[in-house]
């Protein structure tokens, strides 16, 4: 995907994954069209590709378990918190 995507912008697709809120394709789009050229955000998608195995979701189902859940809200807090002046360009 060929797009320019803010810190808060990851940290909203992010969030919006966690409350089930993302349109569609939002979450796939993210996981594996978007290749970004800031290297925290490549670090933090490619984290988020393996959570899944790293965090196994229980019995229930899901993505992941709760301890995979609050990996990525402290991606969310941490985005929000670095985001001022931070625009990465995806290639």
């Amino acid at each position: 995907m060929d797009a320019t995507m803010s810190y808060l912008e990851v940290a909203g697709t992010l969030e919006d994954f966690l409350e089930g809120k993302g349109a569609a394709w939002d979450w796939d789009n993210y996981m594996s069209a978007t290749f970004f050229a800031d290297a925290r955000l490549q670090a933090i998608q490619k984290r988020m590709i393996h959570l899944s195995d790293e965090f196994p979701a229980d019995k229930g189902g899901g993505f992941c378990s709760p301890e995979g859940k609050e990996v990525i809200r402290h991606y969310i807090e941490e985005l929000r918190r670095e985001a001022p002046n931070k625009v990465s360009k995806s290639q």
